[in-house]
C-alpha cells in the first residue's frame, strides 16, 4: 500500500503539505521534515501516537509552536507514568485537577466527554532528558451511548499549561482530518480503490486529487463533494466557479 502523511490546517480546512512515507516507521522523520517546510509559529501542532517521540516535541518547539500529542502504550515508560499520575489523582478525589465536560448528540449517538489536565511535574530520570517542554498530561474519558454504552480512556501530553477546555478543542480539532479529508478522498474520489503502481505517479495523482478537493470545498454552494464533482463535469457553467474558488481575486 502507498502511504502519505498529511499536514492539515483544522480551522481553515486546508491541506498544507504532504509526503510519501514507508508506513508508520517513516512517519516520525517525515513529520520533522514537514515541520521545517512550514511556518507554524504560534500554532498548536496535534499528532497521533506514532509521532509521540522526543524528536517530534523538539522539532515542534524549535518551529515556535506548541504540541498536543496522543499517548498510547507504544511509549511504555511515559504512558505508565501518566497512567500512574491520574490513578494517584483519582485516589485523592482529583483534588486540584482541572476538568472540562461536554457532550454531543447526533445520528442516534450520545457522547459525553470528561477532560482532565494536570502538570506532569518531574519525569523519572530515564525520561527527563529526551522530551522538550513536556508540561501537561491530559486524560479524556468518553462515554458513548447508541444501542449500548462504552467507555474509552485516552491520554495526551502537551507543551501547553493545564487548560482542559482549550485542550479539548485542540484534540477534537485533530480528528477533523478524518471526515474533512480522508473520508472525502476515499468516498468521493475512490482513493483506496486506485491502482497506480508507479510511486511517482501515485504521489502526483494524489497531489492533484487533494488540490481538486480543496477547490471543491472552497466553492460556497451547499452541495456534497460528489455532487459538486458531477456538476463540474456536466457543463462549463459551474466549472469556472470551482476553478476560481482557489483565487479570491478572480
Amino acid at each position: 500500500a502507498f502511504h502519505i502523511m498529511h499536514v492539515w490546517a483544522a480551522e481553515h480546512r486546508i491541506l498544507l503539505a504532504q509526503r510519501a512515507v514507508d508506513g508508520a516507521p517513516g512517519e516520525v522523520q517525515a513529520a520533522i521534515e514537514l515541520l521545517k517546510l512550514l511556518d507554524v509559529h504560534g500554532a498548536t501542532v496535534t499528532a497521533d501516537a506514532n509521532s509521540c517521540t522526543a524528536a517530534v516535541t523538539a522539532a515542534v518547539r524549535e518551529a515556535g509552536a506548541n504540541y498536543v500529542i496522543a499517548l498510547k502504550g507504544n511509549r511504555g515508560a511515559l504512558h505508565q507514568h501518566v497512567e500512574q499520575l491520574f490513578a494517584e489523582a483519582a485516589e485523592a478525589g482529583y483534588e486540584g485537577v482541572k476538568r472540562f465536560e461536554s457532550h454531543d448528540e447526533a445520528h442516534g449517538r450520545i457522547e459525553y466527554r470528561l477532560v482532565r489536565a494536570m502538570p506532569l511535574g518531574d519525569l523519572p530520570p530515564r525520561m527527563k532528558a529526551a522530551w522538550v517542554d513536556l508540561h501537561t498530561a491530559v486524560m479524556i474519558q468518553r462515554v458513548r451511548t447508541t444501542d449500548r454504552t462504552s467507555l474509552e480512556t485516552s491520554y495526551y501530553v502537551t507543551s501547553h499549561r493545564p487548560n482542559p477546555k482549550f485542550l479539548a478543542g485542540r484534540i477534537r480539532g485533530h480528528w477533523s482530518i478524518e471526515n474533512q479529508l480522508h473520508h472525502s478522498l476515499d468516498v468521493s474520489f475512490g482513493e483506496d480503490r486506485r491502482t497506480i503502481h508507479s510511486e511517482n505517479g501515485a504521489q502526483n495523482f494524489a497531489l492533484i486529487t487533494r488540490y481538486a478537493l480543496s477547490l471543491l470545498k472552497r466553492e460556497p454552494t451547499k452541495m456534497s463533494i460528489a455532487m459538486k464533482r458531477r456538476r463540474a463535469a456536466w457543463g462549463e457553467t459551474y466549472l469556472p466557479n470551482v476553478l476560481s474558488s482557489g483565487f479570491p481575486q478572480v
